[in-house]
């Protein structure tokens, strides 16, 4: 086995190990601390924090090691607003894709709503959908065996969008990550922790 070869099949068996080596960040602890569930299996993580701690850098990662390594993947990817996830969710994805091997990065496209795998656009990527209260359906139809459900600003989302996006769920590798500032006393996010 090639060196490199051996890389990547550690890389895949750990996220943290992904982010340190592969995208030469450093996690903070919170941020290992939610790494480290992924591997172990975590299917439901909601994290709330203040601005500009790293939510979104930490699911930038998340999407980018998902694409990669637990294929086939469907990640829906849904916030607040359009703005949102354009400039915020986006912007992040792409300042990391940007620092990855080139052998990595050259596996990944990235428009201005999807990300995925050159090899299978259409059974591995991440595709941005504003989560809008009117039209909740946007949510639904996502079907795969390794179904991730990011939700960005969640305190933001209407509960009405929890409940569609839960219906796609049940597959036994699905997984949500919801992150956001605890802005609201109610709702599918402020019951995530009390």
């Amino acid at each position: 086995m090639e060196p490199w070869q051996r890389k990547v099949t550690e890389w895949s068996r750990s996220p943290s190990l992904f982010v340190r080596e592969a995208l030469g960040a450093t996690p903070e602890a919170w941020q290992e601390e939610v790494l480290a569930a992924i591997e172990g299996g975590a299917r439901r993580i909601a994290i709330r924090a203040g601005h500009g701690v790293g939510k979104t850098a930490l699911e930038s990662w998340t999407v980018l090691w998902s694409l990669l390594f637990r294929r086939p993947c469907k990640i829906p990817i849904t916030a607040n607003s359009q703005d949102q996830l354009r400039d915020v969710v986006w912007a992040e994805i792409a300042l990391w894709w940007r620092k990855m091997p080139p052998f990595l990065k050259d596996l990944i496209e990235l428009t201005s709503e999807r990300v995925f795998i050159k090899s299978d656009p259409e059974g591995a990527f991440a595709v941005a959908r504003t989560a809008r209260p009117e039209k909740p359906e946007a949510l639904q139809g996502f079907h795969s065996p390794n179904l991730f459900f990011l939700l960005e600003e969640a305190s933001g989302i209407e509960d009405i969008i929890f409940e569609t996006a839960g219906g796609a769920l049940t597959g036994e590798t699905a997984f949500v990550l919801m992150a956001g500032n605890a802005t609201r006393g109610q709702g599918y996010f402020h019951r995530a922790f009390h």
